[in-house]
């Protein structure tokens, strides 16, 4: 018998466990591995073959999972590189078990393996680099009967093994491996942004499978019904609700929601708020009348950042220049409003390379003490999910930039996989450049990407290098390269601006090293010797 206890009111300093007496199953899989691609892989293929899931989160929850298993029903164990519970098998055989052991060395393999052993009719392929895109099909998947399979290099062979009826592709797919088995797919759901695939599944989830209940989570953890529930699960924000959730349940005849786990409890009591519908936090789990905390396991997500480097007002030109910095691992989109006095904002969300600095400029007549800001930001421009405030100090300033600039030509080096684009300095000063390019086709996507700032000397010429890994058939597709430039005197504060949009060449630059110097005169030298020795 399985039950639940869940909270009857919305006080969170009050909240009564969530109780989940687990029921005697007739198969079990148990996952002891610290890569979360093997602890997804284990429950979803539990989940879709009528077994009961577990994984392992430390050596304390170990001894939960074993009291939970039926002794008399064999175990499948799945076992990481690096186990959470080392030894497990060991225990299992101890007391009784019947294990069959997959040592998982590369959790891709063991994903394609645990989807041959189910061969599902319906199949839906998702990249590994980021987890959100598994937890937002999880449910999903068991509702379909579906197999979840992680795009590599053998997907196509995988596919050819099973006689799938339909094979979705849900998000970001590097194009290099799409286009292995891209004939075989049957549909795909990819709008660039985590948010609209989320809304995009659940709007067909309610569809084919109508209920008024709902989960709710921000992709960034697998519980056990995130993978194995009844209801789809949406996302609902890290440090803000988009207004595009509350917009998006109440198109939908929902009734209840059910967070999963209290981290988002605050975002959750805003959804209350605005959409009056019922709200659930499964926050615990119960055995033989104790209490402990939910087995969570986390998956990896990309973390944006933001921050304010500088602020300065220029007074002759009524001018607030603001100097954002990216500390960051990967690009960010953000929008900032500030007060000073007036209050000013960005009209459409800024893009901003990782690693890199961004000045943008605000009209403003006039500043009254220290600049407040408030800046939304996020991997994608709308998914503005996360905040940071804050105020900086803001110093006077002229600025005279007279830097020029002339952006030449542009090629694609395949060797490198980067577009390569020669700008040249026209002006009188020494000039700092930044360079993205804007709507590059990539696969089924359009990205932007950057480069980082060139320094280049009055009357020279520089190379800007933007990363940017293309296929065959993607150069095809691209065929002219669209820049947006930023430039000026300061390094920190690149003040101009100029679009540029022009046709590049495709090629391969050969890489210069002194290794092939050095072997080319020794074996000069050498061939030399030998007609000297032979004259002689």
């Amino acid at each position: 018998m399985e039950g639940q206890t869940i909270t009857s009111s919305w006080k969170f300093s009050a909240l009564i466990a969530l109780i989940v007496l687990l029921p005697v199953v007739s198969a079990q899989v148990v996952v002891n591995s610290d890569d979360w691609r093997d602890v997804y892989s284990g429950l979803q293929h539990a989940s879709i073959t009528d077994q009961r899931g577990h994984f392992i989160t430390d050596t304390q929850q170990a001894g939960r999972v074993l009291a939970r298993l039926n002794p008399d029903e064999p175990v499948l164990l799945i076992t990481g590189n690096t186990q959470l519970m080392p030894g497990f098998r060991n225990l299992l055989s101890s007391r009784g078990f019947t294990v069959e052991e997959i040592r998982s060395t590369n959790p891709l393999r063991t994903n394609e393996e645990l989807v041959l052993r189910a061969d599902p009719e319906h199949v839906i392929i998702i990249g590994d680099a980021y987890g959100f895109n598994a937890v937002s099909v999880g449910t999903y998947a068991t509702a379909r009967g579906a197999g979840v399979l992680f795009a590599s290099s053998q997907t196509a062979s995988v596919l050819n093994q099973l006689s799938v009826q339909s094979v979705l592709v849900y998000g970001h797919i590097p194009s290099s491996l799409l286009e292995s088995f891209e004939l075989q797919v049957t549909d795909t759901i990819n709008n660039q942004d985590r948010f609209d695939d989320n809304f995009a599944l659940v709007e067909r989830y309610l569809q084919e499978f109508p209920t008024q209940v709902i989960l709710l989570a921000n992709g960034e953890i697998i519980e056990d019904q995130l993978i194995s529930g009844s209801s789809p699960t949406l996302f609902i924000g890290r440090q803000t609700v988009p207004s595009r959730v509350t917009d998006m349940i109440l198109s939908q005849d929902v009734r209840t929601a059910v967070l999963i786990g209290n981290a988002l409890a605050p975002n959750a009591n805003v959804i209350k708020d605005r959409t009056g519908i019922s709200i659930f936090i499964k926050f615990a789990q119960g055995r033989d009348q104790q209490q402990f905390a939910l087995d969570l396991f986390s998956v990896p997500i990309p973390n944006p950042l933001i921050q304010v480097a500088s602020a300065e007002f220029d007074p002759t030109r009524q001018s607030l220049l603001v100097t954002y910095q990216n500390p960051g691992e990967i690009a960010t989109f953000f929008s900032a409003s500030l007060t000073s006095g007036q209050t000013v904002e960005d009209a459409q969300p800024v893009f901003i390379e990782a690693g890199s600095y961004k000045t943008q400029q605000y009209a403003l007549s006039a500043i009254d003490g220290p600049l407040a800001y408030t800046i939304l930001f996020g991997a994608s421009p709308r998914t503005l999910d996360l905040i940071v405030q804050g105020s900086v100090p803001v110093s006077t300033v002229e600025i005279d930039d007279q830097s020029e600039i002339r952006v030449v030509r542009a090629r694609y080096d395949t060797r490198t996989e980067s577009f390569i684009v020669d700008i040249e300095n026209t002006g009188s000063v020494p000039v700092f450049v930044l360079t993205e390019a804007v709507d590059v086709r990539v696969g089924n996507e359009r990205a932007r990407v950057g480069s980082e700032v060139v320094r280049i000397p009055v009357g020279q010429t520089r190379q800007s290098e933007l990363f940017v890994e293309l296929t065959e058939r993607d150069l095809e597709r691209n065929f002219e390269l669209s820049l947006e430039v930023f430039y000026g005197q300061r390094e920190f504060s690149l003040v101009q601006f100029r679009r540029a949009t022009l046709g590049f060449d495709v090629g391969s630059s050969l890489p210069f090293s002194w290794t092939w110097v050095i072997l080319v005169l020794v074996s000069a030298l050498v061939l030399g010797w030998f007609v000297t020795r032979k004259k002689g």
